[in-house]
């Protein structure tokens, strides 16, 4: 149980809120709430309302800030609301109404009922989506519209994760406590920290692993701004941070962290913006086509977790493997209400027939959307978030500046790395959905830049014309009336 410290905490992000968009420039005040929430806020902790889903640290920052923006400074919000990737989120919402009305029977496991969807849970799974995904995802597109204040949300990202080494250290240590301390409770069970003859801290998060992917893109942050010589501190340089940063990595023991490094540091690090935007596009095409892929057996599961067992770790090869077990049985349910899904109410799950006891337990996301909502719910959510790395790739040659196009490959490779680890993990994170509406509004934010430039560089040369002409000295007399002061001819003498 949360102790009064978590509650309070919890209760004072409200009017900080509201104290951060008064007092601090737009983007620091969204990110300082945002990001900051998810490192120190209590995880599992929450304000259960009627219809609203639980007001944790995943939901009720981004929501509190997106309300005082609209109360306080409007005019801050540079992109209109339901005109960019975020109309997804509409129509997932009247996916919701789809997935009630075609799931109006109960479900018997032996003892266990599993009730029907009515009107009113496709109203709550609606109100859901929009409170969950839309504030974060917004806020970004809107506030992060220049290349300057791309730099500064790269530059946030970094310096958060620095500080975030310190209670990592500690919890490397003195094993993962410091929720405990706090908050009067652990996240997670105590045995989900041994990991490879140490301790996984986990801090504030809901998980371990969300902190080594948190950790993970600070450090390739940290790497792109060494790339593109970016200042970060007096010491702290891109270079010391990011090499600093990767030794963190390494001890968050994770393997899915791991891989994401051996996957895409090379690429931030020797490639330019055209191979590391190929890669992203690359591995869009795997998430989205990941539900297509599993259902037709071209995944080789058994390949994967053969090679990780001899390769890396049996312990790993058997929870990777029971992943993928569970969720080939869950997609062949899915088969059955494949357009909108079962619903809530833990519907799409595998319950022994017998005990009514769940036996199936999923851990990626993608696997969770598609069984609660079908294609619909997941086309609409994944396809919100890798929308704008579609955009980044399309546009990037039109962006001028080689540090501008170098920034935004990277950021539009890591914001599909975060995608790309919903397919094991359900990690969804908000101050990482922030980093990806900031993509989806900085790119069309540096093309209009460019535009406004060209278009002033075209007026100062046009006033630069016509000035010199007003400037221009008359021409010299003796140029232009050599006859007028020579007087008229002289008319011939009579002979």
């Amino acid at each position: 149980m949360p102790n009064p410290i978590a509650w309070l905490v919890l209760t004072l992000i409200i009017p900080f809120s509201f104290y951060a968009v008064r007092r601090w420039k737009p983007l620091k005040a969204a990110m300082i709430v945002i990001v900051g929430s998810a490192m120190f806020a209590p995880s599992h902790t929450g304000f259960d309302l009627p219809v609203l889903p639980s007001l944790s640290k995943e939901v009720l920052p981004q929501l509190m800030m997106l309300i005082a923006f609209l109360a306080l400074r409007r005019q801050a919000l540079k992109a209109r609301m339901f005109r960019g990737p975020e109309i997804l989120v509409l129509a997932a919402m009247f996916g919701t109404f789809m997935t009630a009305l075609t799931n109006g029977d109960a479900i018997t496991h032996g003892p266990r009922v599993l009730p029907g969807q009515t009107p009113y849970d496709g109203f709550v799974d609606a109100v859901e989506i929009l409170v969950a995904w839309l504030p974060a995802f917004y806020l970004g597109r809107a506030l992060v519209r220049t290349s300057q204040d791309l730099r500064y949300l790269v530059r946030f990202f970094v310096l958060a994760g620095l500080i975030y080494c310190i209670p990592i250290l500690i919890e490397l240590r003195m094993s993962p406590q410091m929720h405990n301390w706090v908050y009067g409770f652990h996240q997670t069970d105590f045995i989900q920290t041994m990991r490879y003859g140490g301790y996984r801290p986990k801090v504030f998060m809901r998980h371990g692993l969300n902190v080594a992917l948190f950790m993970t893109i600070t450090c390739l942050l940290a790497v792109i701004m060494y790339r593109s010589k970016l200042r970060l501190r007096k010491w702290w340089t891109p270079g010391r941070a990011a090499l600093f940063l990767f030794v963190i990595v390494i001890f968050c023991k994770s393997t899915g962290a791991y891989f994401h490094l051996a996957l895409v540091l090379p690429m931030v690090l020797f490639a330019n913006g055209r191979w590391q935007t190929r890669l992203a596009m690359g591995l869009v095409v795997i998430v989205l086509g990941y539900p297509v892929l599993r259902a037709n057996d071209l995944v080789p599961v058994q390949a994967i977790t053969d090679w990780m067992s001899e390769n890396v770790n049996r312990e790993r090869a058997i929870s990777l493997w029971f992943r993928l077990y569970t969720e080939g049985e869950i997609l062949l349910r899915t088969r059955e209400r494949l357009w909108f899904g079962w619903g809530g109410y833990g519907r799409p799950y595998i319950f022994d027939e017998v005990t009514g006891e769940q036996v199936s337990v999923l851990d990626g996301y993608w696997a969770i959307e598609l069984g609660n909502r079908g294609l619909w719910g997941f086309f609409c959510v994944f396809g919100m978030v890798c929308w704008p790395v579609v955009t980044a790739v399309r546009k990037l040659r039109q962006i001028e500046s080689p540090v501008d196009r170098r920034i935004v490959a990277g950021v539009a490779l890591l914001s599909i790395l975060y995608v790309f680890d919903w397919l094991p993990n359900s990690s969804v994170a908000p101050e990482l959905t922030f980093m990806v509406g900031a993509l989806a509004g900085a790119v069309p934010g540096i093309l209009e830049e460019q535009r406004r430039a060209k278009r002033r560089r075209r007026r100062e040369r046009t006033a630069a014309v016509r000035e010199g002409r007003r400037s221009r000295p008359p021409p010299a007399a003796s140029e232009t009336e050599p006859m007028a002061r020579a007087g008229p001819p002289a008319e011939p003498a009579d002979g």
